[in-house]
């Protein structure tokens, strides 16, 4: 594997892993407010339908570039 491959595979990998630390941050900021804002009912929904799809989509990208790192 040749040395700009690694390093991009390495770039992809945090590219996607700081989407998803991007994606807890906005919405568990996002859980934070509506709590106090008494919305819970409507705001769970949006992170059950976007959120976790988003979360598992960017830490499965994440971990694909990862082992693109291993040759596998």
């Amino acid at each position: 594997m040749k040395t700009s491959e690694i390093e991009q595979y390495k770039l992809d990998a945090q590219y996607w892993n700081g989407c998803a630390i991007a994606t807890y941050a906005v919405f568990g900021a996002g859980f934070i407010f509506q709590s106090f804002n008494g919305q819970l009912d409507l705001y769970n929904d949006w992170l059950l339908l976007i959120g976790f799809p988003l979360i598992w989509v960017f830490r499965w990208r994440s971990g694909k570039a990862a082992k693109n790192l291993d040759g596998q």
